[in-house]
């Protein structure tokens, strides 16, 4: 039975998109899992990961639909902010622009589908992350 990780808006709309399933092994996550300490110590990851098991997944997690031809561009851009590419072949399309850290938490508690809003362009979703920081600021970012 597929174990699929919901967000509160599952099968609706968040910020005017549609939230859609995606199967974990279609995603690329484009940035690694942030084991580092916030302000007050406390190791990210392990607060993400907490907050999902107890509240569930507030929000959907931001993906980018695009050719590989721009997810090299957007890699010169943040060079060794990012992970290194998949290859060409290796390249679904769909790539996390916008909650790493739960496609990450969805990974390692056994989830296969996690919901979803597909952007057409990076720098859409670029502007739409701080969105889901926003109710979070104190409890995962001091």
């Amino acid at each position: 039975m597929k174990k699929n990780l919901n967000s509160e808006y599952h099968r609706g709309k968040w910020n005017e998109r549609v939230v859609t399933e995606l199967p974990l092994f279609k995603l690329w996550p484009s940035v690694k899992k942030c084991t580092m300490a916030n302000a007050n110590g406390s190791p990210f990851f392990d607060n993400v990961k907490d907050s999902i098991e107890k509240n569930g997944m507030r929000f959907p997690i931001l993906v980018v639909q695009s050719d590989y031809a721009e997810l090299v561009k957007q890699k010169a851009r943040f060079k060794q902010g990012m992970c290194e590419l998949p290859t060409e072949e290796d390249f679904t399309g769909f790539t996390v622009w916008g909650g790493s850290n739960r496609f990450w938490v969805a990974k390692e508690l056994g989830y296969d589908t996690v919901d979803v809003v597909i952007y057409k362009t990076f720098q859409n979703a670029w502007n739409d992350q701080h969105l889901h920081r926003k109710p979070y600021k104190e409890e995962l970012y001091t």
